[in-house]
Protein backbone atom coordinates (compact mmCIF):
# COMPACT_ATOMS: atom_id res chain seq x y z
CA UNK A 1 0.00 0.00 0.00
CA UNK A 2 1.41 3.16 -1.57
CA UNK A 3 1.36 6.51 0.59
CA UNK A 4 -1.56 7.83 -1.34
CA UNK A 5 -3.85 5.32 -0.62
CA UNK A 6 -2.78 5.22 3.03
CA UNK A 7 -4.34 9.28 2.88
CA UNK A 8 -7.47 7.66 1.34
CA UNK A 9 -8.10 5.00 3.92
CA UNK A 10 -7.41 7.67 6.77
CA UNK A 11 -9.83 9.69 5.27
CA UNK A 12 -12.89 7.48 5.08
CA UNK A 13 -12.19 6.02 8.44
CA UNK A 14 -11.91 9.13 10.36
CA UNK A 15 -15.70 10.36 10.06
CA UNK A 16 -17.04 6.99 11.12
CA UNK A 17 -15.05 6.42 14.05
CA UNK A 18 -15.66 10.43 15.28
CA UNK A 19 -19.16 9.74 14.59
CA UNK A 20 -19.42 6.65 16.72
CA UNK A 21 -17.91 8.75 19.27
CA UNK A 22 -20.23 11.71 19.08
CA UNK A 23 -23.35 8.86 19.52
CA UNK A 24 -21.86 7.59 22.20
CA UNK A 25 -21.11 10.49 24.06
CA UNK A 26 -24.97 11.76 22.91
CA UNK A 27 -26.66 8.72 24.82
CA UNK A 28 -23.88 8.74 27.20
CA UNK A 29 -25.57 12.65 27.63
CA UNK A 30 -29.63 11.59 27.37
CA UNK A 31 -28.66 8.89 29.88
CA UNK A 32 -27.92 11.06 32.69
CA UNK A 33 -30.32 14.00 31.69
CA UNK A 34 -33.22 11.12 31.91
CA UNK A 35 -31.84 10.22 35.17
CA UNK A 36 -31.94 6.49 34.83
CA UNK A 37 -29.12 5.83 36.77
CA UNK A 38 -30.57 7.79 39.64
CA UNK A 39 -32.97 6.62 42.23
CA UNK A 40 -36.24 8.42 42.35
CA UNK A 41 -37.43 9.67 45.58
CA UNK A 42 -40.42 8.22 47.19
CA UNK A 43 -42.24 11.41 47.15
CA UNK A 44 -41.89 11.59 43.13
CA UNK A 45 -45.06 12.29 41.22
CA UNK A 46 -43.46 9.59 38.80
CA UNK A 47 -44.09 6.89 41.24
CA UNK A 48 -47.90 5.49 41.32
CA UNK A 49 -49.58 6.25 44.80
CA UNK A 50 -51.91 4.03 46.17
CA UNK A 51 -53.28 6.53 48.10
CA UNK A 52 -54.58 8.88 45.25
CA UNK A 53 -57.60 6.24 44.20
CA UNK A 54 -59.22 7.20 47.18
CA UNK A 55 -58.81 11.09 46.26
CA UNK A 56 -62.45 12.61 44.82
CA UNK A 57 -61.03 15.66 43.23
CA UNK A 58 -65.02 16.51 42.04
CA UNK A 59 -65.64 16.72 45.71
CA UNK A 60 -65.11 20.57 46.49
CA UNK A 61 -67.03 20.50 49.64
CA UNK A 62 -64.54 19.31 51.85
CA UNK A 63 -61.82 22.29 50.35
CA UNK A 64 -64.43 25.19 51.21
CA UNK A 65 -63.25 27.59 53.84
CA UNK A 66 -65.79 28.65 56.33
CA UNK A 67 -66.62 31.72 58.19
CA UNK A 68 -67.07 31.93 62.00
CA UNK A 69 -69.87 33.47 63.36
CA UNK A 70 -68.60 36.72 66.15
CA UNK A 71 -69.15 36.07 69.70
CA UNK A 72 -71.67 38.87 70.50
CA UNK A 73 -69.60 40.45 73.23
CA UNK A 74 -67.45 41.30 70.81
CA UNK A 75 -69.90 44.74 70.60
CA UNK A 76 -65.85 46.83 69.60
CA UNK A 77 -66.21 44.39 66.38
CA UNK A 78 -70.18 44.01 66.20
CA UNK A 79 -72.38 46.79 65.44
CA UNK A 80 -75.98 46.36 67.16
CA UNK A 81 -78.76 44.51 65.06
CA UNK A 82 -82.34 44.67 64.56
CA UNK A 83 -84.34 41.74 66.06
CA UNK A 84 -88.31 41.02 65.98
CA UNK A 85 -90.62 41.87 68.66
CA UNK A 86 -87.65 44.36 70.32
CA UNK A 87 -87.90 48.02 69.31
CA UNK A 88 -84.70 50.36 68.93
CA UNK A 89 -81.05 48.09 68.34
CA UNK A 90 -80.43 44.54 70.01
CA UNK A 91 -76.64 43.75 71.45
CA UNK A 92 -76.26 40.44 71.88
CA UNK A 93 -73.67 39.11 75.12
CA UNK A 94 -72.31 35.21 75.70
CA UNK A 95 -73.52 33.74 72.41
CA UNK A 96 -70.66 31.47 72.26
CA UNK A 97 -73.03 28.29 73.27
CA UNK A 98 -74.92 28.70 69.79
CA UNK A 99 -72.04 29.74 67.38
CA UNK A 100 -70.41 26.49 68.67
CA UNK A 101 -73.20 24.24 68.01
CA UNK A 102 -73.84 26.58 64.30
CA UNK A 103 -69.75 25.52 63.32
CA UNK A 104 -70.44 21.78 64.04
CA UNK A 105 -73.14 21.50 61.91
CA UNK A 106 -71.60 23.93 59.36
CA UNK A 107 -69.00 22.26 58.88
CA UNK A 108 -70.80 18.76 58.56
CA UNK A 109 -73.10 20.25 55.69
CA UNK A 110 -70.21 21.33 53.98
CA UNK A 111 -68.21 18.62 54.02
CA UNK A 112 -71.09 15.32 53.99
CA UNK A 113 -72.79 15.11 51.01
CA UNK A 114 -75.07 12.64 52.26
CA UNK A 115 -75.77 14.63 55.53
CA UNK A 116 -76.54 18.28 53.63
CA UNK A 117 -78.90 16.16 51.40
CA UNK A 118 -81.20 15.59 54.85
CA UNK A 119 -80.41 18.79 56.06
CA UNK A 120 -81.65 20.30 52.53
CA UNK A 121 -84.98 19.33 52.65
CA UNK A 122 -86.00 19.91 56.38
CA UNK A 123 -88.03 22.92 57.30
CA UNK A 124 -86.07 24.14 60.36
CA UNK A 125 -84.81 27.91 60.99
CA UNK A 126 -81.68 27.08 62.58
CA UNK A 127 -80.92 24.80 59.70
CA UNK A 128 -81.70 27.51 57.53
CA UNK A 129 -79.70 29.68 58.89
CA UNK A 130 -76.44 27.34 58.94
CA UNK A 131 -77.04 26.70 55.28
CA UNK A 132 -77.43 30.23 53.99
CA UNK A 133 -73.73 30.74 56.22
CA UNK A 134 -72.37 27.80 53.98
CA UNK A 135 -74.05 29.34 50.76
CA UNK A 136 -73.60 32.94 50.97
CA UNK A 137 -71.63 33.75 53.66
CA UNK A 138 -71.82 36.13 57.45
CA UNK A 139 -73.52 39.69 56.29
CA UNK A 140 -75.22 42.01 58.30
CA UNK A 141 -78.25 40.50 57.99
CA UNK A 142 -76.64 37.18 59.81
CA UNK A 143 -76.45 38.97 62.88
CA UNK A 144 -80.24 39.61 62.63
CA UNK A 145 -80.90 36.51 61.80
CA UNK A 146 -79.19 34.92 65.13
CA UNK A 147 -80.69 37.49 67.22
CA UNK A 148 -84.24 36.35 66.41
CA UNK A 149 -83.32 33.19 66.55
CA UNK A 150 -81.68 33.24 70.16
CA UNK A 151 -84.12 35.87 71.53
CA UNK A 152 -87.08 33.71 70.18
CA UNK A 153 -86.50 30.34 70.68
CA UNK A 154 -83.62 31.07 74.01
CA UNK A 155 -84.15 31.97 77.54
CA UNK A 156 -82.30 35.10 77.54
CA UNK A 157 -82.24 38.01 79.85
CA UNK A 158 -82.61 41.46 78.27
CA UNK A 159 -81.83 44.57 79.62
CA UNK A 160 -82.79 48.14 78.85
CA UNK A 161 -79.55 50.31 77.49
CA UNK A 162 -79.62 54.07 76.50
CA UNK A 163 -80.12 55.18 72.99
CA UNK A 164 -82.75 52.23 72.59
CA UNK A 165 -80.48 49.52 72.73
CA UNK A 166 -81.44 46.43 74.48
CA UNK A 167 -78.83 44.33 75.77
CA UNK A 168 -79.40 40.32 75.86
CA UNK A 169 -77.18 37.94 77.53
CA UNK A 170 -77.46 34.45 76.39
CA UNK A 171 -75.86 32.80 79.70
CA UNK A 172 -76.60 28.72 78.32
CA UNK A 173 -75.23 25.85 77.86
CA UNK A 174 -74.62 23.73 74.28
CA UNK A 175 -76.98 21.25 75.62
CA UNK A 176 -79.85 23.53 76.23
CA UNK A 177 -79.48 24.89 72.48
CA UNK A 178 -79.33 21.66 70.94
CA UNK A 179 -82.98 20.81 73.08
CA UNK A 180 -83.78 24.22 71.57
CA UNK A 181 -82.56 24.72 68.18
CA UNK A 182 -83.31 20.49 66.69
CA UNK A 183 -86.09 19.50 69.00
CA UNK A 184 -87.46 18.15 65.30
CA UNK A 185 -84.27 16.52 64.67
CA UNK A 186 -83.86 14.29 68.14
CA UNK A 187 -80.55 11.90 68.39
CA UNK A 188 -82.99 9.18 68.92
CA UNK A 189 -86.51 8.24 69.53
CA UNK A 190 -87.80 6.03 72.49
CA UNK A 191 -91.18 4.24 72.35
CA UNK A 192 -92.79 2.39 74.75
CA UNK A 193 -95.59 -0.11 73.51
CA UNK A 194 -97.78 -2.63 75.85
CA UNK A 195 -98.70 -5.90 75.23
CA UNK A 196 -101.93 -5.30 76.57
CA UNK A 197 -104.36 -3.34 73.74
CA UNK A 198 -106.44 -2.12 76.70
CA UNK A 199 -103.95 -0.55 78.63
CA UNK A 200 -104.14 3.39 78.41
CA UNK A 201 -101.10 4.03 80.50
CA UNK A 202 -98.46 3.03 77.71
CA UNK A 203 -99.81 2.80 74.49
CA UNK A 204 -97.08 4.26 72.20
CA UNK A 205 -95.48 6.88 74.38
CA UNK A 206 -92.61 8.21 72.68
CA UNK A 207 -89.64 10.24 74.14
CA UNK A 208 -87.46 12.41 71.83
CA UNK A 209 -84.08 12.02 73.11
CA UNK A 210 -81.87 14.87 71.88
CA UNK A 211 -78.50 13.54 73.02
CA UNK A 212 -77.31 10.67 74.33
CA UNK A 213 -75.41 10.14 77.89
CA UNK A 214 -72.44 8.62 78.03
CA UNK A 215 -70.38 7.65 81.03
CA UNK A 216 -66.66 7.14 81.61
CA UNK A 217 -63.80 6.89 83.92
CA UNK A 218 -60.10 7.44 83.81
CA UNK A 219 -59.60 3.76 83.37
CA UNK A 220 -61.54 3.12 80.00
CA UNK A 221 -62.63 6.42 78.44
CA UNK A 222 -63.75 5.80 75.01
CA UNK A 223 -63.22 2.34 74.36
CA UNK A 224 -66.90 1.37 74.89
CA UNK A 225 -68.35 3.87 73.10
CA UNK A 226 -69.95 1.71 69.95
CA UNK A 227 -70.64 -1.48 72.59
CA UNK A 228 -72.94 1.68 74.58
CA UNK A 229 -73.87 2.47 71.10
CA UNK A 230 -75.21 -1.26 70.48
CA UNK A 231 -76.56 -1.84 73.93
CA UNK A 232 -78.56 1.47 73.46
CA UNK A 233 -80.58 0.45 70.64
CA UNK A 234 -81.45 -2.97 72.33
CA UNK A 235 -85.21 -3.24 73.17
CA UNK A 236 -86.02 -3.45 77.04
CA UNK A 237 -88.79 -5.47 79.10
CA UNK A 238 -90.74 -3.21 81.55
CA UNK A 239 -93.62 -3.39 83.40
CA UNK A 240 -96.22 -0.59 83.88
CA UNK A 241 -98.87 -1.97 86.00
CA UNK A 242 -98.98 -5.47 87.41
CA UNK A 243 -100.73 -7.16 84.25
CA UNK A 244 -99.22 -5.57 81.40
CA UNK A 245 -95.70 -5.68 80.12
CA UNK A 246 -94.06 -2.79 78.08
CA UNK A 247 -91.61 -2.93 75.80
CA UNK A 248 -88.77 -0.31 75.43
CA UNK A 249 -87.24 0.46 71.95
CA UNK A 250 -84.68 2.98 70.93
CA UNK A 251 -84.35 3.97 67.16
CA UNK A 252 -81.52 6.51 66.11
CA UNK A 253 -81.20 9.11 64.03
CA UNK A 254 -80.75 8.76 60.21
CA UNK A 255 -79.16 12.01 60.10
CA UNK A 256 -76.69 12.69 63.60
CA UNK A 257 -75.86 11.71 66.46
CA UNK A 258 -75.24 14.20 69.60
CA UNK A 259 -72.95 12.43 72.66
CA UNK A 260 -72.63 13.90 75.97
CA UNK A 261 -70.03 13.08 77.72
CA UNK A 262 -69.82 12.74 81.62
CA UNK A 263 -66.44 12.02 83.23
CA UNK A 264 -66.26 10.43 86.72
CA UNK A 265 -63.62 9.30 89.09
CA UNK A 266 -63.15 5.64 89.64
CA UNK A 267 -65.56 5.74 92.98
CA UNK A 268 -67.85 7.85 91.89
CA UNK A 269 -69.04 6.47 88.15
CA UNK A 270 -70.99 3.08 90.52
CA UNK A 271 -72.74 6.01 92.39
CA UNK A 272 -73.34 8.42 89.14
CA UNK A 273 -77.15 7.52 89.23
CA UNK A 274 -77.76 9.41 92.58
CA UNK A 275 -75.42 12.52 91.67
CA UNK A 276 -76.46 15.58 89.13
CA UNK A 277 -74.68 15.88 85.96
CA UNK A 278 -73.15 18.96 86.53
CA UNK A 279 -71.12 17.66 89.11
CA UNK A 280 -69.78 15.53 86.82
CA UNK A 281 -66.12 16.54 85.59
CA UNK A 282 -64.86 17.63 82.04
CA UNK A 283 -62.82 14.49 80.48
CA UNK A 284 -59.89 15.65 78.44
CA UNK A 285 -59.01 13.35 75.41
CA UNK A 286 -56.60 13.80 72.18
CA UNK A 287 -58.49 14.36 69.29
CA UNK A 288 -56.39 11.28 67.25
CA UNK A 289 -58.17 9.10 70.30
CA UNK A 290 -62.08 9.80 69.63
CA UNK A 291 -63.74 7.08 67.63
CA UNK A 292 -63.75 8.08 63.93
CA UNK A 293 -66.64 5.86 62.91
CA UNK A 294 -69.68 4.42 64.78
CA UNK A 295 -71.80 2.05 63.39
CA UNK A 296 -75.50 1.05 64.02
CA UNK A 297 -78.34 -1.19 61.83
CA UNK A 298 -77.07 -0.58 58.09
CA UNK A 299 -75.69 3.45 59.17
CA UNK A 300 -72.41 4.28 59.21
CA UNK A 301 -71.94 7.62 61.63
CA UNK A 302 -68.26 9.75 60.83
CA UNK A 303 -66.79 12.19 64.02
CA UNK A 304 -67.51 15.23 62.99
CA UNK A 305 -66.21 17.35 66.05
CA UNK A 306 -66.37 17.98 69.45
CA UNK A 307 -67.94 20.75 71.60
CA UNK A 308 -65.28 21.97 74.57
CA UNK A 309 -66.19 23.73 77.17
CA UNK A 310 -64.15 25.94 79.57
CA UNK A 311 -66.02 25.95 82.79
CA UNK A 312 -65.93 29.11 85.00
CA UNK A 313 -65.12 29.61 88.30
CA UNK A 314 -67.22 26.82 90.08
CA UNK A 315 -66.20 24.52 87.53
CA UNK A 316 -69.93 23.42 86.98
CA UNK A 317 -70.74 22.46 83.53
CA UNK A 318 -73.62 24.44 83.80
CA UNK A 319 -71.59 27.92 84.79
CA UNK A 320 -70.38 30.65 82.47
CA UNK A 321 -67.59 29.69 80.29
CA UNK A 322 -66.63 29.67 77.10
CA UNK A 323 -67.41 27.20 74.07
CA UNK A 324 -65.43 26.70 71.00
CA UNK A 325 -65.68 23.24 68.64
CA UNK A 326 -63.11 21.29 67.06
CA UNK A 327 -63.87 20.10 63.71
CA UNK A 328 -62.79 17.49 61.46
CA UNK A 329 -62.58 18.04 58.19
CA UNK A 330 -63.87 15.79 55.74
CA UNK A 331 -62.49 12.42 55.00
CA UNK A 332 -58.97 13.65 56.22
CA UNK A 333 -57.85 13.55 59.54
CA UNK A 334 -56.73 17.58 59.74
CA UNK A 335 -58.79 19.23 62.77
CA UNK A 336 -59.40 23.56 63.48
CA UNK A 337 -60.61 25.30 66.09
CA UNK A 338 -63.82 27.28 65.21
CA UNK A 339 -63.79 29.99 67.96
CA UNK A 340 -65.91 33.09 67.93
CA UNK A 341 -63.69 35.34 69.93
CA UNK A 342 -60.55 34.63 66.71
CA UNK A 343 -61.43 35.74 63.70
CA UNK A 344 -61.25 32.42 61.36
CA UNK A 345 -60.63 28.51 62.12
CA UNK A 346 -57.05 27.60 63.24
CA UNK A 347 -55.60 24.38 62.13
CA UNK A 348 -54.75 22.06 65.38
CA UNK A 349 -52.49 18.63 65.11
CA UNK A 350 -54.86 16.00 65.54
CA UNK A 351 -52.67 14.71 68.88
CA UNK A 352 -53.96 17.93 70.73
CA UNK A 353 -55.98 17.45 73.84
CA UNK A 354 -59.39 18.70 74.34
CA UNK A 355 -62.13 19.40 76.89
CA UNK A 356 -64.73 17.08 75.39
CA UNK A 357 -68.62 17.90 76.71
CA UNK A 358 -70.36 16.75 73.50
CA UNK A 359 -69.34 14.42 70.56
CA UNK A 360 -71.06 14.99 67.28
CA UNK A 361 -71.31 12.50 64.64
CA UNK A 362 -73.11 12.64 60.97
CA UNK A 363 -74.10 10.28 58.49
Amino acid sequence: MNKKDCQIMKCTISPSTTENNVLSEECSARESWDRKNKQRKSKSYLIPNPHLKYLDINNTRSLKSLPILKNGSRFKELKSCKAQNISGKVILSNTCAFDTVASLIMVAYCDSKRYAEKVDIQNNQFLNFITNVVKYGIKSSTYSERANLIINYMDVNTQSLDYDVTLAVCDTTAGHVIKKMLDDFPTAIETKTCSNEKCIRTKNIQNNIMFLTYQVNSSKLFEGLQTYLDNRSVSENSKCIENCNSVISTNLSDMHLFIDILFWEEDDLNMSNQQSTEAAKIVQIRLCDIPQILCNVNRTFELRGVISFIPGKSKLRNSVGHYKSYVKRGASNNWEIFDDLKKKPIPVKNTTKVNCEFLFYTI
